[in-house]
């Protein structure tokens, strides 16, 4: 359960990352020259820009009529008169390094690893051997360097800022302290001046400060010229602090960084690496051992995992289980409670305008980072993201009016720190097809409604979710519009990123694109249930319990495939990476193989013709649908195309694959693609959302036997899963809460009730009350 390779990493994406949630590292593992990159999830260009007044009133209005005339470049033009600021940056803190004067060489005998069942990269060159983790209950990048030869370990270590900084005043330890730009222009936007600094007496953006402790070494150590020296030991225990000042959205200067990191020198001084070592363990083996996933296979001859990528992929089925696990890894690593939700790369960037901004894209990116994090076993990962949407609907309230004239709250295609909840476009430059977007709140709220159906937590639905959900349901019922038959939809309406075709032209602008209707089916449905249950507004069920009636229906092509607009437009793209229109499948759950069949074989028949490419989260999405449409073969194919080896600067456009750290290719990297399939590969084994545990749903035909621990289901449950040639050999539910649980087999089945052995048959429903703390266990009859 580990990476491994024998040489230094010589790309950003053959680093090894490591991360708490709150701070994060990029290992690289150079023998002569050690350089380790530093993220800190609250480090963020800003403060945000702000719209000097609302767009004109009757924008909106104009849009509708520009549609209804099929004048969509008119549409277009007015959709860019909504535009608001550009997001901001997630930006890096910069590079500890480290020198080793007297490693003259490159090794023979060199290895570097990432261990994923304890955290930690470790790097031996044959002189030294150097361990790295990221402690989660002490807050710090933890080093340990030991020499493994007679050769004395000797290093120096200091730190570097691609950012402004100032003099630290700390003459005993190595720091670094600065700030961050007030702006950072997108990657993709031509600018004369991308960064905008202001000085740092003046600056209102956040501030920042890091420094390396020595906490214990045999050897000689000073400090000199800001640089740590040690000499002649035989180990040292080196500590990396990383601190900023962001309190909140409204208080990007609410701490003190310096301050801060001088408490962290003083509360670890008399700790020891042991000590260090075993709280990290504790830590984080109890959220990563919770599942455990294992194909029976062969084990393949000893090779690096890039090595392995590149020979066997998919063949590889202990290769299958590490990106698997290497996703669970990178969630625990970038999300935990109390930390900032992972961004488009998770807590990891090395570039002051990285790809996309890396802040939350909120059409598909965000909202896939966290599909696996309650069937994973990792629920309070979960919580970060569901703190950010419920942060977000409150900026989003005042969008909401000032743009539309509308109750609730709602938030579009970007977001970042500062939960900007406006459309994107840098006011009028942005392309509609992906800056007008507004219906992020009913997407973002199924998050909310999926923790609770996980945890069955009545006083969480209640107090937290509940609330959110209802501002999104005001928003949707505002936003609705009429037509002359009665039907309600959405205008202006987009398909994110992907547009149509009309008389031969691609215009971005329609309205009822299938995505929309998908959303909103969805929400109201959920809100419905959310409602009964917390005995809510009574008059509000009504009115969408009217809409619900009246949403227009998605249309079907001659062929019998779903369509992406209401009109029926042709898209620009057949092949295109974006599958909104399917989201009634996944990750919603209104279109299934037992709730509305038409439109979930018109789906399957539109994802076919999609074909099987894509990036890497594109790919993984496919995964999960696939999965929803009980295709094994498909699932593999999917699987096979996820692990294809990518290398920077080899890259294809819309090449979908991982680097040789197991980061997942769009290209570039963006984290979406492992989280997703995670997800992807527990739905091809395990499903629960059509109020049953359905088993082996869409197994890949090459995973011949298995096992599978510790997936978390609807309603409570988790499940241990062992399969042999497509047939269950033993299952075990365990119940967190008392409830009704249903399971289907995909093979006949026996277990035992009332101390009588029961037959079950393959394919049908078997219905038990489950009590609170109990397991119940099933068996293969032959």
């Amino acid at each position: 359960m580990q990476l491994t390779e024998q040489q230094p990493a010589q790309t950003w994406t053959e680093a090894y990352p490591i991360g708490n949630g709150r701070i994060g590292a990029m290992v690289y593992g150079g023998v002569e020259h050690e350089k380790i990159a530093l993220n800190v999830d609250s480090l963020w260009s800003g403060p945000p820009a702000k719209r000097k007044q609302a767009p004109v009133k009757g924008t909106v209005a104009d849009m509708r009529a520009a549609i209804a005339a099929r004048d969509f470049q008119a549409a277009s033009r007015y959709a860019k008169d909504m535009q608001g600021p550009y997001t901001q940056s997630y930006l890096p803190l910069g590079d500890l390094h480290i020198l080793f004067p007297l490693c003259t060489h490159s090794s023979t005998r060199y290895e570097r690893t990432l261990q994923l069942e304890t955290a930690t990269v470790t790097v031996e060159d044959g002189l030294y051997k150097r361990s790295v983790f990221a402690s989660k209950p002490d807050e710090a990048i933890i080093l340990r360097l030991e020499a493994v030869a007679e050769l004395p370990l000797s290093f120096s270590a200091w730190l570097t800022s691609p950012l402004r900084t100032i003099g630290w005043p700390d003459q005993d330890h190595v720091g670094l302290a600065g700030w961050c730009p007030e702006y950072v222009a997108p990657n993709y936007v031509p600018s004369s001046e991308p960064i905008r600094y202001t000085s740092y007496e003046t600056s209102s953006a956040i501030r920042f400060a890091s420094a390396v402790q020595l906490l214990e070494t045999d050897g000689n150590a000073a400090v000199k010229n800001n640089k740590l020296v040690v000499e002649d030991a035989r180990y040292a225990t080196v500590l990396v602090h990383m601190e900023t000042s962001f309190a909140s959205a409204q208080a990007p200067q609410g701490k003190e960084p310096i301050t801060l990191i001088r408490k962290r020198l003083s509360e670890t001084v008399t700790s020891t690496y042991e000590t260090l070592q075993s709280r990290h363990l504790q830590d984080y083996q109890s959220l990563f051992q919770r599942m455990t996933f294992t194909l029976n296979e062969t084990e393949r001859e000893k090779l690096s995992t890039s090595e392995r990528l590149a020979k066997y992929g998919a063949n590889d089925g202990k290769l299958v289980e590490l990106l698997f696990q290497m996703g669970r890894y990178l969630l625990i690593a970038s999300s935990r409670e109390g930390t900032e939700a992972a961004n488009l790369q998770g807590i990891w960037n090395e570039h002051i305008r990285p790809p996309w901004s890396s802040n939350y894209t909120l059409n598909i990116n965000a909202q896939m980072n966290y599909w696996p994090a309650e069937t994973a076993a990792l629920p309070e990962c979960h919580q970060p993201f569901l703190t950010f949407i419920e942060e977000l609907s409150e900026q989003g309230k005042a969008v909401a009016q000032n743009y539309y004239q509308c109750r609730g709250w709602t938030a579009h295609h970007n977001s970042d720190i500062w939960r900007q909840a406006e459309p994107v476009g840098g006011f009028g430059g942005g392309d509609p097809v992906w800056a007008f977007w507004p219906m992020a709140a009913p997407w973002l709220t199924r998050h909310l409604w999926e923790h609770y159906l996980f945890s069955a937590d009545r006083a969480y639905l209640t107090e937290r979710a509940y609330p959110v959900m209802k501002g999104a349901i005001l928003f949707c019922l505002d936003w609705l519009v009429q037509d002359e038959s009665g039907a309600v939809y959405t205008s202006p309406s987009t398909s994110p990123e992907h547009r149509f075709l009309y008389k031969g032209q691609p215009y971005p602008v329609s309205e009822g694109a299938v995505m929309d209707l998908a959303l909103l089916e969805d929400v109201f449905h959920l809100f419905l249930a959310a409602n009964e249950l917390v005995g809510g507004d009574q008059q509000l069920a009504t009115d969408v319990k009217d809409a619900l009636n009246q949403l227009k229906k998605p249309p079907l092509s001659a062929e019998g495939a779903l369509q992406e607009w209401t009109h029926g437009f042709p898209g620009e793209d057949m092949h295109h990476r974006h599958l909104s229109h399917l989201y009634g499948v996944y990750p919603g759950s209104q279109w299934s193989s037992n709730h509305q069949q038409k439109r979930y074989q018109a789906a399957k028949q539109s994802l076919s013709e999609r074909g099987d490419g894509g990036t890497g989260w594109s790919l993984a999405w496919k995964l999960c649908l696939w999965a929803r449409f009980l295709d094994g073969d498909r699932t593999d194919a999917l699987i096979s195309r996820s692990m294809q080896l990518v290398r920077e600067g080899d890259e294809q456009h819309e090449s979908g694959g991982v680097y040789p750290n197991l980061f997942s290719a769009h290209p570039p990297f963006q984290i979406d693609g492992n989280f997703g399939f995670v997800a992807g590969v527990i739905e091809t084994l395990v499903q629960s959302h059509e109020g049953f545990i359905r088993l082996l749903p869409a197994l890949p035909r090459r995973w011949k036997q298995g096992a599978i621990t510790g997936v978390r289901c609807r309603g409570g449950f988790t499940i241990d899963l062992k399969w042999q040639n497509s047939s269950v050999l033993a299952c075990t539910v365990y119940a967190s809460c008392e409830n009704a649980c249903v399971v289907v087999f995909p093979n006949a089945m026996s277990t035992t009730e009332n101390g009588e052995r029961m037959a079950i048959d393959a394919g049908k429903l078997y219905a038990f009350k489950a009590e609170k703390g109990q397991c119940y266990t099933f068996q293969n009859n032959g």
